[in-house]
C-alpha cells in the first residue's frame, strides 16, 4: 500500500543518519573506553528510531493531505 512506501521512503533518512554515525565514529572520534562507545551507539540509536518515525510520519502525513485535495 501506498502509505507504507511513504513512511519508508523518508524514513530510510535515518539509516542514512546511522551509517554515517558508524563511519564518524569509527573515522574521527577516538573513543577507546567500551561504556563510551556503547552509550555513543545507544543514544545514536534513540536518535536514528526518533528520526526515521518523524521522518516517516510527516512524508505520511504530507501525502495523505495531498491525496485528500485531489479527490
Amino acid at each position: 500500500n501506498w502509505w507504507w512506501r511513504s513512511f519508508l521512503t523518508s524514513g530510510f533518512t535515518a539509516v542514512y543518519f546511522f551509517f554515517y554515525s558508524v563511519y564518524y565514529f569509527a573515522t574521527k572520534l577516538e573513543i577507546s573506553d567500551g561504556t563510551s562507545t556503547f552509550l555513543y551507539f545507544g543514544y545514536t540509536l534513540m536518535l536514528t528510531f526518533i528520526l526515521f518515525l518523524f521522518t516517516g510520519k510527516s512524508s505520511f502525513i504530507l501525502k495523505d493531505h495531498t491525496d485528500e485535495e485531489d479527490r
